[in-house]
């Protein structure tokens, strides 16, 4: 299977390094999924005025369907997204106000991604609720478990 991902290379980060975001699809295994792949959203350390050294926390993933057009949210397992997990209530400020370059070529999909979070925000505050009250009914060790199995790549999702 082969991943691609853009920026290729490093993420779209804000000036301030709070946020951060890259698109990417799995080229057959997205197709197969009837989808073109989908938008990770990060929110940095920094935000919440903590070490740069600390991993960013995954916000919300976007996904897109095969015409490119929105297709939904899903949050990924934290074994796909090496992050900082935060529970949901930390994360619903950073998801109103996420905006990363302001003036660079990604300007347009940095304003359309601001503009889906916040239009969005109740449905993606609900979805990552969700993630923590599913997580939170499990002991410590099967949380652990769970969120380490690499067969499980998403924990919830909302579809428009």
């Amino acid at each position: 299977m082969t991943t691609i991902r853009i920026p290729e290379e490093k993420d779209v980060i804000s000036d301030d390094r709070a946020f951060r975001w890259f698109f990417h699809f799995h080229s057959e295994a997205e197709q197969g999924r009837q989808t073109h792949g989908h938008f990770h959203i990060y929110v940095g350390p920094q935000y919440f005025g903590e070490p740069a050294s600390q991993k960013p926390s995954h916000i919300i993933a976007v996904e897109l369907d095969s015409d490119g057009d929105l297709d939904g949210f899903f949050v990924p397992n934290s074994w796909t997204t090496d992050e900082h997990m935060r529970a949901a209530d930390e994360l619903k400020a950073p998801l109103l106000c996420f905006m990363t370059v302001k003036n660079s070529p990604s300007r347009l999909l940095d304003l359309w991604l601001a503009a889906l979070t916040t239009f969005f925000s109740a449905e993606i505050s609900e979805l990552i609720s969700r993630r923590d009250l599913f997580l939170n009914n499990m002991s410590a060790s099967s949380r652990a478990a769970y969120l380490s199995d690499r067969q499980i790549d998403r924990i919830c999702e909302w579809k428009v």
